[in-house]
């Protein structure tokens, strides 16, 4: 992949954290994850904005705007997302919906 030596890739990537920048970084010019071989500017500088940007409002149009121009130039395509399903039992309580579809055991406990 680092080489860019393919006509097509399937992959994916899961979230690190739960904030925009971490899709959105992945696709700077010298970004280690960037095996898309895309580069734009533009697109770095807003990227690199939005990192040192204070004020959470203006951060979030900055990686908007990173985010049109990702869209615009299309170096990926989204086919599809996964989603996870959980049958969670009423026997149990502290069982909770992960935004990552991850189960946390550690507050489960059984009812009696």
């Amino acid at each position: 992949l680092r080489d860019l030596d393919y006509d097509l890739v399937r992959s994916s990537w899961f979230g690190d954290y739960m904030d925009p920048s971490t899709f959105l970084t992945m696709f700077t010019t010298d970004d280690g994850q960037n095996f898309t071989g895309w580069s734009n500017p533009n697109y770095d500088h807003l990227i690199a904005s939005a990192a040192v940007e204070a004020d959470n409002e203006r951060r979030y149009e900055l990686l908007s705007a990173a985010e049109q121009l990702l869209c615009n130039d299309c170096p990926i395509l989204t086919v599809f997302h996964r989603r996870g399903n959980f049958v969670l039992n009423e026997r149990f309580t502290g069982l909770n919906d992960h935004p990552r579809d991850l189960m946390p055991l550690q507050r489960v406990r059984r009812n009696r």
